[in-house]
């Protein structure tokens, strides 16, 4: 067992907060998701390599075994605020999964998150294979951000970080996580769920 404990000082004002997101705010991925997953299937040997072309195998082994911090984002998100407009970000890890994330953001925020089905953030190695959105929302261990920016915020945001995508929005609601294109929900055993007290 390991056990690490980072301490350290935040600036007043400039946390990422799953409570920070707002009715009106577009939905960002910082980068993919369901290449790691990927990794795992190949690792195990429950996804042919022959079955996938070029650098995918190794870039989705990489995924798997050395997630990527994305530290780029955050300076991304400060590069990009626009001039005047208060620090309000909204945001978590997306490690359990992208629809735990929007899941969590969305409650966290007391706002219902409309998803935008063909705006899922998949890799193209991914995208082929029959279980490209289920690995895409439930996969886990991408270790992506998921933010929820005002309109101005977001469109400066994903001109400063490559890879980033729009991928849905925050409306008035009862913390749920619908398809924007039907209104239906998603199902709610994708990703990882931590225990839950009632």
């Amino acid at each position: 067992m390991l056990a690490i404990t980072a301490l350290g000082q935040l600036t007043p004002g400039e946390a990422i907060g799953r409570g920070d997101g707002r009715p009106g705010d577009r939905l960002v991925s910082t980068g993919p998701h369901g290449l790691s997953r990927l990794g795992l299937a190949l690792l195990l040997g429950e996804t042919p390599k022959e079955s996938l072309e070029g650098e995918g195998v190794q870039r989705a082994i990489r995924a798997h075994r050395r997630p990527l911090p994305r530290f780029d984002a955050v300076e991304a998100l400060e590069r990009s605020r626009p001039p005047q407009e208060p620090w309000r970000v909204g945001g978590t890890d997306s490690s359990d999964g992208l629809a735990t994330a929007v899941t969590l953001l969305a409650r966290g925020s007391s706002c219902t998150a409309l998803l935008e089905r063909a705006a899922l953030p998949i890799d193209p190695t991914l995208a082929p294979l029959a279980l490209a959105e289920a690995w895409c929302l439930g996969g886990g261990e991408d270790f992506e951000l998921v933010l929820a920016l005002s309109p101005g915020w977001c469109e400066a945001f994903l001109d400063a970080l490559p890879g980033s995508a729009a991928i849905g929005r925050l409306v008035e609601g009862p913390g749920q996580v619908l398809w924007a294109e039907t209104g239906e929900s998603l199902s709610p055993n994708l990703g990882y769920r931590h225990f839950e007290a009632n």
